[in-house]
């Protein structure tokens, strides 16, 4: 039995690629693939991934997936001629992947290739932040560290349990996935000529900055801002110049400090000087510097308007009426505090 087993990394596209193969599961099985929807969270393999990660780290979910997980070895095993295919970033957060290794082979599997996507560092850091606030709930501010991003070091250890020939390296950058991302993952599979049901489709976009903020202290106060809500608010702010988290100079240095790693990776898995076509940061965008008044009032009466209808649906108008009250005086405290801000600073 063979099979792909695609482990991310975090932030490099999974959820599109999932989402894809997830989707265009018939016509995998036409072409002698099984993507299996067995013990799925969403379009990926998440509660089997998620048993491999040290306990303290393991999503409170997986409880929910116990006996699909034991339906997903039976279904696996009942198809021994076509070839698997898994995917969860959750596997390239394992500690312990000889173990993964070893429960893999036991099931059947007598052929197994890993796929890893990886994204430059500074770019990860900031994309990861995004997700945090966005989807957990992270109420600390940004920061800069280096923990965790040397994929020559996760390589190494997926090397170990799995050997160099059966790992497929991909750098996760716009000038290397010119077809686009899924084109490219299934160009790896061999199914480039394949005419696919469902097109590729952008997922897990990332907010921009004003309104990851606003996300961040709503986490404070346990507000709860819905992904669909804070999606619909995310394309009104569209017009506005993008800005970003982290300065030329500080993505400088994280790329420097990655460097030598990055080189090992290129030499020694793609036969080449470099992991990434551009190591040196774009400068286009202007440094977040805070909460601006005209997008945080774009916010909130998007938030006050999808709340509302939120509101008509499902709890009557006297909730609706409380609501609006409660963010017309937000915005008045906000425009209020600019205004006093304003003048100390003139007085000053």
């Amino acid at each position: 039995m063979q099979l792909y087993l695609h482990i991310g990394i975090h932030k490099t596209g999974s959820s599109a690629i999932q989402r894809f193969l997830y989707q265009n599961r018939k016509q995998l099985l036409k072409n002698g693939w099984i993507y299996p929807n067995h013990a799925t969270r969403g379009s990926a393999h998440h509660p089997l991934a998620a048993l491999y990660l040290e306990k303290e780290r393991r999503p409170k979910f997986l409880s929910e997936y116990k006996h699909q997980l034991a339906g997903l070895k039976k279904f696996i095993k009942a198809h021994p001629q076509e070839i698997m295919l898994l995917s969860s970033e959750y596997f390239g957060a394992i500690e312990n992947v000889e173990r993964l290794k070893n429960d893999l082979c036991s099931t059947g599997f007598t052929s197994i290739k890993i796929i890893v996507y990886l994204r430059r560092q500074d770019e990860i850091l900031v994309s990861g932040y995004n997700q945090v606030v966005k989807a957990k709930n992270e109420t600390r501010k940004f920061d800069v560290h280096f923990n965790k991003m040397n994929w020559f070091t996760l390589l190494q250890k997926w090397e170990k349990a799995f050997s160099k020939e059966n790992l497929i390296v991909r750098a996760y950058q716009k000038e290397q996935l010119t077809q686009g991302l899924t084109s490219h993952f299934t160009e790896i599979l061999g199914l480039n000529d394949v005419k696919w049901e469902k097109p590729e489709q952008q997922v897990n976009q990332s907010l921009d900055l004003d309104l990851l903020e606003v996300k961040r202290l709503a986490n404070i106060v346990e507000y709860p801002l819905s992904i669909s809500t804070l999606n619909k608010i995310n394309n009104m702010l569209t017009s506005f110049p993008q800005q970003k988290l982290l300065s030329k100079q500080q993505s400088q240095e994280i790329i420097n400090y990655f460097s030598e790693s990055n080189k090992q990776v290129a030499q020694r898995y793609l036969k080449r000087e470099n992991l990434f076509d551009k190591e040196s940061p774009k400068d286009e965008k202007e440094i977040f510097q805070g909460l601006q008044l005209e997008k945080v009032v774009t916010v909130m009466l998007g938030i006050l308007i999808d709340s509302k209808r939120a509101n008509h649906r499902h709890f009557g108008k006297k909730i609706q009426k409380n609501n609006t009250l409660l963010f017309l005086c937000f915005i008045a405290i906000f425009i209020q505090t600019i205004a006093i801000s304003y003048l100390l600073f003139k007085i000053l």
